[in-house]
C-alpha cells in the first residue's frame, strides 16, 4: 500500500551510533550491562539524559556509557537555571566585560548554528558549556539588557537540545512571547563572532620553533617583519 504520492525529501541517510555498556560491549541483559534510562530520567531529568547521550561522542560514532560523566551535564543545567532564576544586580558596569560577553555570545551562536546543521551535537553542547562559564564570569558586571539578551540567546540555542528546561526558563524570561519553540533562530554578527587573534606556528627546517599570536588580517610582510 502506498502511503505518500511523493518521494522522501532526504538526500542521504545519517545513522546514529550505538551506545555501548561500561565494558565497551553491546548492551544486553545477558551481559548485565544494560542502563535503564527511566532511572536516570527520574534522577537527572529527561533533558540532562538526552543531552548526555548527545555529548558522549559524534552522533554517528556512538560511545561507551560513562556513569560519572552525566554529573557534568547536571551541573551545567543547574548553572543555567540559577543564572535565570537569580538575576544579580550589576556591581560595577564594566565595558570590557560587556565586550567579552557579547563576543562570546556571537562566537557561540555561530559555532552552535554550524554544528547543529552538521549533526555535531557533542561539540555544540561543549560550546554552550563554555558560554555558560562566560556568563558566570561577566554577567554580574553587565547592563541588564546585555544580561537578558545573552541569557535569551543561550536558551534559544539550547531549545533544540533540551526542549523542556529551555521552555520553562523561557517562560520565566519572556512569557509574553509565547513558546520558545515558536521563536526565530537568532542571527550572529560575523564580525563579533570572528577571532581577534590567531596562532602562527614558526618552523625552521621542518621543526616547530615557536608559536606567536597575531591579529587577524595581518599581511604576510607584516608577519615576517614582526
Amino acid at each position: 500500500m502506498k502511503l505518500f504520492d511523493f518521494r522522501e525529501p532526504a538526500t542521504r541517510l545519517f545513522n546514529q551510533g550505538m551506545i555501548l555498556g561500561e565494558d565497551h560491549e553491546k548492551m544486553s541483559k545477558s551481559r548485565g550491562n544494560v542502563v535503564n534510562p527511566d532511572d536516570l530520567v527520574k534522577k537527572y531529568g529527561a533533558d540532562t539524559v538526552r543531552c548526555y547521550l548527545m555529548f558522549l561522542g559524534p552522533w554517528d560514532a556512538g560511545a561507551p556509557w560513562n556513569p560519572h560523566g552525566i554529573e557534568g551535564l547536571s551541573r551545567f543545567f543547574k548553572g543555567i537555571w540559577n543564572l535565570c532564576h537569580q538575576p544579580q544586580k550589576p556591581e560595577n558596569i564594566d565595558q570590557e566585560s560587556e565586550k567579552k560577553l557579547r563576543k562570546a555570545q556571537h562566537r557561540t551562536l555561530k559555532k552552535v548554528t554550524e554544528d547543529l546543521g552538521r549533526f555535531r551535537f557533542n561539540t555544540a553542547i561543549a560550546a554552550l558549556m563554555s558560554f555558560r562559564n562566560d556568563l558566570k564570569d561577566h554577567v554580574h558586571r553587565c547592563r541588564e539588557e546585555t544580561r537578558t539578551e545573552a541569557l535569551k540567546t543561550m536558551l534559544l540555542m539550547l531549545a533544540p537540545l533540551a526542549p523542556h528546561v529551555s521552555e520553562e526558563l523561557w517562560q520565566l524570561m519572556a512569557p509574553e512571547t509565547g513558546s520558545i519553540h515558536q521563536q526565530a533562530w537568532p542571527a550572529f554578527d560575523e564580525q563579533l563572532a570572528s577571532a581577534e587573534m590567531v596562532t602562527l606556528v614558526v618552523q625552521i627546517n621542518g621543526k616547530v620553533r615557536d608559536r606567536i599570536q597575531c591579529p587577524v588580517g595581518l599581511e604576510q610582510k607584516q608577519t615576517e617583519e614582526g
